[in-house]
């Protein structure tokens, strides 16, 4: 398609009515005549001489005048027209799909118009291509588009004219969608580069390869980790939401924290994901695993296992939980010598704490532990909130300032003589009455590490206030040059 041919179909889509109707006058040259258009004639059925409205048949046609005659028995009307004037035009949706289409490489194996509101098609490979022509509606429909291409996790091709493309990012800000929509003017189809093409396989290759992940890891990959994958700030609205949820009812069974936590720990480290819940023997295993490598950066530089256990009940029943039997059993297979790893956290992600059950948990597990084994427990708004710091660009990056690596402002949350030294132990939540005698409790229990909202916050603002080892590198590179 050329230059002329698309800057005519952009002009036109941008000013398309309601009707989608355009007169002879006011079709861009550059279009008369091409497949892209398609001409209706509507001539009046209606006398046009004044005072009588009996219906009229066309008599005859020269050229471009057309004869018209009223059916009055006596005396009839004759009058003539010039049917250019009765002539309407409309974008022919369908050709422009396929020209797009064939212009990256695609067929098209079905067509379906919405009008006046979009058109879309889909291609062979499963690739949508979808316009939004009503400029009236163009915000809803946009959005609408995002939201389906989430919902349906299918790669789409969102085509638009130049004039709307900065409107329409503007709003594609509001859709984590990666590159499962890719977004473009009409004019990239008077270009040679193959740009256009590279941008539609690199969507479908990404999604194909994150769905190859998802089924060899997951047996049953529920609508969950598909909404993650392509919105990892969907984690946040999980977390958030999971006290309500249970308490109205809607969270029956504990899948969907478990869920929730081997996708938190899934972005910050390395975890395996499908295979928590029990072995192939039926052995009961954790919920997931996660692993912190050694980090050079950090004084505190031994590698870390952990062995996760989610709860998803109101209030976590630490005083039911069996130490015998289920845990000690847990922390067995990671004490094996063939597992490389220096330490052991043996954690929990809970919604809220009952009493002070977890002090006594502590000590039932504490026959099992040895020097290297520790408790770590984490509520969800604590894990929601560590999430947040991650996803937050800014925040994340000012942390990496520090020693380079976000796990490096982290760690003390998982480790107990970083957790202390860190002064996160005396920051203890908060149980009533007896808060002196749950410190002092707490405080004599080094090795367990109850890691609350607060706690976590109070780490993340002491790390940003403390001198940064990466941003010195930068600030001198950008210095002056010296004169010569």
């Amino acid at each position: 398609m050329n230059e002329n041919t698309v800057e005519a179909l952009e002009s036109v889509i941008d000013r398309r009515g309601s009707d989608g109707r355009y007169t002879d006058e006011n079709l861009p040259e550059p279009l008369a005549g091409t497949e892209f258009v398609t001409a209706s004639e509507e001539l009046p059925n209606r006398c046009q001489h004044d005072g009588c409205r009996i219906s009229c048949q066309v008599v005859e046609r020269n050229g471009g005048d057309v004869q018209l005659e009223c059916r009055r028995e006596e005396y009839p009307h004759t009058f003539t027209i010039n049917s250019a004037e009765y002539t309407f035009y409309d974008i022919e949706f369908e050709s422009l799909l396929r020209t797009v289409a064939d212009h990256i490489g695609e067929d098209i194996s079905s067509v379906a118009f919405d009008l006046p509101r979009r058109v879309t098609a889909i291609t062979d490979s499963g690739l949508r291509l979808t316009m939004p022509v009503a400029p009236a509606r163009f915000e809803r429909e946009v959005m609408e588009i995002y939201a389906e291409a989430l919902r349906d996790d299918q790669p789409t091709l969102l085509l638009t004219t130049e004039g709307k493309l900065e409107d329409l990012l503007e709003l594609a800000s509001l859709f984590s969608t990666g590159s499962l929509v890719y977004a473009t003017p009409l004019s990239a189809l008077a270009e040679t580069s193959g740009h256009l093409s590279t941008m539609t396989e690199t969507a479908q290759a990404i999604q194909a390869m994150e769905q190859k992940f998802v089924d060899e890891r997951y047996e049953e990959a529920g609508d969950l980790v598909h909404r993650v994958n392509m919105n990892p700030r969907y984690i946040l609205t999980e977390l958030n939401h999971m006290r309500l949820l249970r308490k109205t009812g809607h969270l029956s069974g504990g899948d969907r924290l478990e869920t929730v936590t081997e996708l938190v720990f899934s972005h910050l480290f390395s975890t395996y994901p499908g295979e928590g819940g029990e072995d192939d023997s039926g052995q009961s295993v954790p919920d997931n695993l996660f692993h912190i490598p050694a980090l050079d950066s950090s004084k505190y530089s031994e590698s870390i296992l952990g062995v996760v256990d989610a709860k998803s009940a109101d209030r976590a029943k630490f005083g039911r939980e069996e130490a015998r039997g289920k845990h000690d059993e847990y922390l067995e297979r990671a004490e094996r010598e063939s597992i490389n790893t220096d330490q052991v956290a043996h954690a929990f992600v809970i919604l809220e704490f009952k009493g002070q059950q977890e002090i006594e948990f502590f000590d039932k597990m504490d026959e099992f532990y040895d020097e290297e084994t520790h408790l770590v427990i984490f509520t969800a708004d604590a894990l929601a909130m560590l999430m947040a710091a991650y996803l937050a660009a800014t925040v994340a990056n000012e942390l990496e300032l520090i020693r380079g690596d976000f796990r490096s402002a982290i760690y003390p949350l998982f480790e107990p003589t970083a957790f202390r030294d860190a002064g996160l132990a005396r920051v203890e939540r908060e149980v009533g009455q007896l808060q002196e005698d749950y410190r002092d409790r707490y405080l004599q229990r080094p090795r367990l590490l109850i890691v609350h909202r607060r706690v976590v916050e109070k780490q993340l603002q002491r790390c940003l206030a403390s001198e940064k080892e990466i941003e010195p590198i930068f600030e001198r590179y950008f210095a002056d040059m010296p004169l010569i």
